[in-house]
């Protein structure tokens, strides 16, 4: 069933007023009758959060597992260059292949995203770059290096990060809960002896995140079949979309080893077109391309 269809009928409805001109030879003014009709659908809502250049591997989320879960890739090395990839249970992914690259993508970080979310099916590319994105990714933390400095990019409310380091979050589940109590304070990122990462850049106080953050770190990303990306291609359908956490900063060219320089993580909160995603949808229509929970909506 994709459409409802509702009729309306009321009958025997007394013209008051207008009935005194039965008084007059010739008019009769009796009781009416009043109909109507009206067909709805159900169609994708509209998506608050921007999506962020990373496709999560539809491998990882199906069947969906627990909102909270962490995803982890693995930052190693690059096809080329020596520069760096994602691989595991998402990459790097540009939305407009084939041109763009890194340089695209750190504009979508320090931007706002990419909000025009292709249709399903379309094709996204691999990115495959690394070492260049982590200024315009930790700059969403409230953390500057660089050639991105503070009032190029917006920051979340909150700069806290979750780590599997034993003095940030080694359960490596559900820091969402945690993570809206530390927004709900402005509180900035603790710091790279607490995280285990090595950051190097200039943190932003709470006064700053206040004052001048976002909604940035809860965002879109496509769900795709990451074995498109083997055997040469370079492309791959988007399936879905997932709303996700950014969990913590990357290092900064600055060594080190674990979460941050070998390795990151996503937290999973569920697919953006489940009711109830903290991606939130606004719960008004956006045709058949978005990926918000289906919303009623009336056809005719």
């Amino acid at each position: 069933m994709q459409f409802a269809r509702c009729r309306a009928l009321r009958v025997s409805i007394a013209n008051w007023f207008i009935q005194i001109l039965n008084l007059m030879p010739g008019i009769t003014i009796g009781s009416q009758s009043v109909a109507a009709t009206a067909v709805a659908t159900r169609t994708p809502s509209q998506i608050t959060s921007c999506a962020i250049p990373v496709g999560v591997c539809s491998s990882s989320v199906t069947p969906p597992p627990p909102a909270g879960t962490w995803l982890q890739s693995v930052i190693g090395p690059g096809k080329s260059g020596g520069t760096g990839n994602l691989t595991g249970n998402f990459m790097w992914v540009d939305y407009t292949p084939p041109g763009g690259g890194a340089s695209e993508l750190g504009a979508n970080l320090t931007g706002p995203g990419v909000c025009n979310l292709p249709a399903i099916g379309s094709t996204v590319g691999e990115a495959g770059v690394i070492s260049s994105l982590a200024a315009a990714w930790n700059s969403r933390f409230g953390i500057y290096q660089g050639s991105v400095k503070q009032g190029d990019s917006i920051p979340d409310h909150t700069g806290y990060a979750y780590t599997d380091a034993a003095g940030s979050w080694p359960t490596k589940f559900n820091a969402f809960a945690d993570f809206r109590s530390k927004r709900g304070v402005h509180a900035a990122y603790q710091g790279d002896a607490t995280t285990g990462l090595k950051t190097n850049g200039t943190i932003a106080n709470s006064a700053y995140l206040q004052a001048q953050g976002g909604d940035r770190r809860l965002a879109t990303a496509a769900v795709l079949d990451c074995n498109g990306f083997t055997g040469g291609s370079t492309v791959a359908p988007v399936q879905s979309w997932a709303c996700v956490l950014m969990l913590h900063p990357i290092n900064n060219s600055a060594g080190g080893s674990g979460t941050g320089s070998t390795r990151m993580y996503l937290e999973y909160l569920g697919r953006s077109d489940v009711p109830g995603n903290p991606c939130g949808t606004s719960g008004v229509p956006a045709g058949p391309d978005s990926g918000g929970p289906l919303v009623p909506v009336l056809v005719r």
